[in-house]
């Protein structure tokens, strides 16, 4: 069940239960939010937040039910946060290219605009957020022309074109 936000900013929040599937659900929210405020073109980038904060709080909280919400913080701009009772904050680690685990901050990082932490006194909410982006993706900004430039295929202001970066990346480091 949805619920409306206290604060009179749009969002929309939902209990889940802490466990693997519950990124699929959280994907589906945070989907049903972007339609609603028109902002489907950040869906990508905000699929892959959600997906990775959900996994991180799977993977390292307490208890059984997490919160996650999504609230639009701006014309362009979404805030996806994740809550869990654990109050061990999470670290941005540095993960060399024959691990398997640890990129998930790091995907978090490049994703978004910006995230952050809030501890709780009972816990913690992990957020980030994604917006609309008038040149591309690329972290650093290399410019409007630098979609056509590196060959991707996606449209300017949409995050098509990492998703494929990011794939042909992976081929590549993989062989």
């Amino acid at each position: 069940m949805t619920e409306p936000s206290a604060t009179g900013v749009p969002a929309y929040s939902e209990t889940m239960r802490r466990e693997r599937e519950s990124a699929s659900a959280a994907r589906g929210l945070v989907s049903s939010s972007l339609r609603v405020w028109g902002l489907e073109d950040i869906e990508d980038a905000a699929w892959l937040v959600v997906t990775e904060l959900v996994s991180n709080t799977v993977k390292h909280a307490r208890l059984e039910m997490i919160r996650v919400k999504v609230s639009r913080v701006g014309p362009k701009r979404v805030r996806i946060a994740v809550t869990d009772r654990s109050r061990k904050l999470p670290t941005l680690c540095d993960a060399g290219a024959d691990d398997v685990n640890g990129r998930g901050l790091a995907i978090v990082a490049a994703m978004s605009e910006k995230w952050g932490v809030d501890p709780l006194r009972w816990g913690k909410r992990v957020w980030a957020e994604c917006a609309l982006k008038t040149t591309d993706c690329i972290p650093g900004g290399v410019g409007k022309d630098s979609e056509k430039n590196l060959g991707l295929s996606g449209r300017p202001g949409t995050t098509r074109g990492c998703r494929e970066a990011l794939d042909r990346d992976l081929r590549n480091a993989n062989g």
